[in-house]
């Protein structure tokens, strides 16, 4: 099996410590999710559904850059408009998953027709509080790129939560039905 060194933490450090290396396969990618996808949210359960790949959980984090964070559609789905410096750093989780379960999310994601996947930072939360110097990993995130311009005028938010202050609780559907989502006017 090929293995590469992978690393994973960056700080503005430029020494490297063994430490901060981690074991990755050449098919295993990380992902930052924001949305329904995120741990207790509707449709976190695809991630941890091992019949579709493998996924783990890293760590939650932030993005480097502020992006809008916006809630649209009779779904009421979490779109992350691709506008870097507009909006704010939005939360969310880290998952390694290999690379079935990347291509099951590029899928459900409706990668690349109508979400694109592209990297990004990631800052890593620190709970500890311990270090000083704040570490980012490079992730794939779903972006929406194609959106129509009223999109920027919805509020936007720096975390998403189905069940948030904003009232608007994310509609449940399966997977196929969510694809289908792609070809329905938003706002």
């Amino acid at each position: 099996m090929l293995v590469r060194l992978l690393p994973l933490f960056r700080g503005t450090s430029s020494r490297i410590h063994y430490s901060s290396f981690v074991r990755m396969s050449a098919d295993e990618h990380l992902m930052f999710v924001y949305g329904t996808l995120k741990r207790d949210q509707p449709n976190n359960h695809f991630i941890l559904k091992k019949d579709i790949g493998h996924a783990e959980f890293v760590a939650s984090g932030k993005t480097v850059k502020k992006y809008p964070l916006v809630i649209a559609g009779s779904y009421n789905i979490p779109y992350l408009l691709y506008v870097p410096g507009q909006g704010h750093q939005v939360q969310g989780d880290i998952y390694r998953v290999d690379l079935k379960k990347r291509n099951f999310m590029d899928e459900f994601e409706s990668h690349p027709t109508y979400y694109e996947r592209m990297e990004d930072e990631i800052i890593v939360d620190d709970d500890s509080g311990s270090n000083p110097e704040p570490k980012t990993l490079r992730c794939w995130v779903y972006f929406m790129k194609n959106y129509k311009p009223d999109m920027l005028k919805l509020e936007a938010f720096p975390c998403y939560d189905t069940n948030g202050s904003h009232g608007l609780q994310y509609v449940e559907s399966s997977a196929s039905i969510y694809k289908t989502v792609a070809s329905e006017p938003i706002c």
